[in-house]
């Protein structure tokens, strides 16, 4: 039986950081390397490796999360410009996008209770009529005036 590692070589650091962070296969590690495919998924089976290459995953994760993050507000903004649009079909899908990010969009947490339509009409810089935006919800109200 094969004894654990008792400390993770700068050589293993790059075999974990190839399989982690530049998305390598175990197979073109190990023939980067000059190891077997059985020795190296050896290698991975090790406490010690399995803990370092856990960290490495979890690190590429944060890193991820914060460049989502971080492009939010530029989506926000291309979304509130696509409100604006000249055309018709990108200001209807953009407003959908927005509700439906918001939570409504047409369905209550437990189920859908009905829809709520959206009007929307030419904006002011373009020309011709009806240039108001109208928001119905044709939820049905019981007997008390509460939606259900």
């Amino acid at each position: 039986m094969r004894k654990n590692l008792t400390r993770l070589t700068p050589r293993h650091l790059k075999m974990i950081e190839c399989l982690s962070r530049g998305g390598m296969t175990q197979k073109e590690v190990s023939k980067q390397f000059g190891i077997s495919q059985t020795w190296l998924s050896l290698l991975r089976k090790d406490p010690l490796w399995r803990a370092k290459e856990a960290e490495y995953k979890e690190h590429i994760q944060q890193t991820w999360e914060i460049n989502i993050l971080s492009m939010v507000p530029d989506a926000l903004d291309a979304l509130r410009e696509a409100l604006y649009s000249s055309v018709q079909s990108i200001r209807i899908k953009a407003a959908k996008e927005i509700l439906k990010r918001g939570g409504i969009d047409g369905k209550s947490s437990n189920e859908a209770k009905g829809s709520i339509f959206i009007d929307m009409y030419k904006p002011k810089l373009m020309k011709g009529k009806n240039d108001a935006v109208e928001v119905r919800n044709c939820q049905k109200k019981d007997s008390e005036g509460e939606i259900g």
